[in-house]
């Protein structure tokens, strides 16, 4: 496993979307701190984007003084949430830490770097450098030139893990793809007839509607639609429940427009509630979805490539007012088929259940179809980022071989050079 610490992912502390935090490191190290940092983060997951969601604890004499973490998009930082927690000069010669580094600009908000030499800390224990142009090391070299002892990388992988949408965006300038599936040992992502529920235990539903959270927008294709009826919302996160993703239906061949009238008004009560829905598919403006309220359209002409992610955040930006950062696709196998088969996804999440189903159909590589005869030397090779046991699941958290390259090993070795 890539990650230091044993149950660390891309959703944090995973076992703690099951159950309540509990902290595995020595009390009072700066592991154990850090730790806690990175657990507030959670709590406010899915509130900041397309801004990291920052945690921040304030510690002096082994004693916990205030933690925080990042408000709504354009709110406050983590640092400035949790100092307003703060007794007057209570943190005067005591430590913070950040999961990333403290800004040094006027942004939507003031530089943080400046109220912690305001604040009189003394030392700042801090998990990563922000690559964000405006900070990039710059936030380290303020509080040094202040007299602040800076040290950088105490959970560094955790932190970057967390932190992976941001950093992704910030290098490629698009929103991150993630793909994620349950299946079962013998590689079924569904029944001969379609269905899915459930291949997998209460705890992996409860950290799949987590991450529900943590990614904008969640992506289906029209055969789960019309199977499933799905909610797609996180009524089973355990909490908190900060906000559900906008939906997004991919339905190249217009299923969902011929669908009878009965299967029409379960949509509308179950899937089309709630956040909004950006469906693509055909042309549809006589059709019965064109006076559903609540659903957007995308008219789909070709294959799922840049040009249709680049509409989508136009798209997503006109409803919520920023910019669309990740997609989570959960499917099902054709869609899933489709952005693997053209390497679209950058981020994996496999959930493997112990189970064995049998069957032809609804297997990645397949997708109901005779499987192609293909070689070893076709394998493609993922990055593995984290392994964890979850109830009676093994989750699996991989990377794209190109966003290794391109952000994580870069990032890990930066860990190694003096600051900038």
């Amino acid at each position: 496993m890539v990650l230091d610490h044993y149950g660390y992912g891309l959703g944090g502390w995973v076992p703690g979307t099951a159950m309540d935090y509990q902290s595995g490191f020595t009390a009072g190290s700066d592991l154990y701190w850090m730790a806690m940092a990175l657990a507030e983060g959670m709590k406010a997951v899915g509130k900041a984007p397309p801004n990291p969601i920052v945690g921040c604890v304030f510690v002096k004499d082994q004693k916990l003084l205030a933690k925080g973490a990042t408000e709504e998009f354009g709110g406050r930082h983590g640092e400035r949430v949790a100092a307003s927690r703060l007794k007057e000069g209570e943190a005067r010669g005591g430590t913070v830490y950040v999961t990333l580094e403290p800004c040094c600009h006027t942004g939507k908000q003031p530089p943080c770097a400046q109220l912690l030499v305001e604040l009189g800390i003394k030392r700042c224990v801090m998990a990563m450098v922000d690559p964000f142009h405006k900070v990039n090391g710059r936030g380290i070299r303020y509080l040094e030139k202040h007299g602040v002892k800076v040290e950088v990388g105490v959970m560094a992988k955790e932190a970057m893990a967390w932190h992976l949408p941001f950093l992704f965006s910030s290098h490629y300038r698009r929103p991150l793809l993630v793909g994620k599936w349950a299946q079962t040992f013998d590689g079924h992502l569904a029944d001969d007839q379609g269905g899915s529920q459930w291949i997998s235990g209460q705890e992996s539903r409860a950290y799949t509607h987590f991450l529900r959270q943590k990614y904008d927008a969640i992506m289906v294709g029209s055969g789960t639609v019309i199977a499933d009826i799905p909610s797609l919302n996180v009524r089973d996160c355990r909490g908190p429940i900060n906000r559900s993703p906008v939906k997004i239906i991919i339905d190249p061949k217009g299923r969902i427009l011929s669908i009878d009238s009965e299967i029409q008004r379960h949509l509308i009560r179950k899937t089309f509630a709630g956040e909004p829905t950006i469906y693509c598919g055909p042309e549809h403006k006589s059709s019965w979805l064109s006076h559903v309220d609540m659903v957007h359209s995308i008219e789909l002409k070709g294959p799922i490539d840049a040009d249709l992610v680049a509409r989508l955040n136009d798209c997503y930006q006109s409803l919520k007012d920023r910019p669309l950062q990740s997609i989570f696709v959960e499917g099902g196998p054709s869609l899933l088929n489709r952005l693997i088969g053209q390497g679209l996804i950058d981020v994996f999440h496999t959930f493997q259940r112990p189970s064995i189903l049998g069957g032809h159909e609804n297997r990645l590589g397949t997708a109901g179809k005779e499987p192609q005869r293909r070689l070893m030397a076709e394998k493609q090779d993922l990055y593995l980022l984290a392994s964890i046991v979850l109830g009676q699941d093994i989750v699996v958290e991989s990377l794209s071989q190109a966003l290794a390259n391109d952000i994580w090993k870069p990032g890990l070795e930066s860990l190694h050079q003096s600051h900038r």
